[in-house]
């Protein structure tokens, strides 16, 4: 979305189905930790997010700013890096030679 199409919009309406009710029990408690869950696109796709929310007090009206930020590279780089590390342990754990590790910067 462009900016001027989300001032005024309700947050829950960027919220996808399958987290609307999560995040209306979240926006209840108003904690101050996120709620991961997952957002629309103007597409009406969906994706992986992390929201975060605040009441403010602006012009005499209390307002509700909503931060939603996309975790979709994140996510993928997190399952790469576990790929990974199981790939390097199975190495480690199945080859019947020692390994080490030389860091010359220490």
């Amino acid at each position: 979305y462009d900016p001027e199409a989300l001032v005024g919009r309700s947050g829950a309406e960027l919220v996808a189905p399958e987290s609307r009710a999560l995040f209306a029990a979240h926006l209840a408690a108003a904690p101050s930790t996120p709620l991961d869950g997952f957002a629309l696109r103007r597409d009406g796709t969906t994706f992986p997010c992390r929201i975060r929310g605040r009441t403010l007090d602006f012009d005499g009206r209390t307002i509700r700013v909503v931060l939603v930020r996309d975790l979709t590279e994140q996510r993928a780089m997190e399952a790469a890096l576990l790929h990974r590390e199981r790939e390097l342990a199975s190495i480690a754990r199945h080859t019947p030679d020692v390994l080490t590790r030389l860091d010359r910067t220490l």
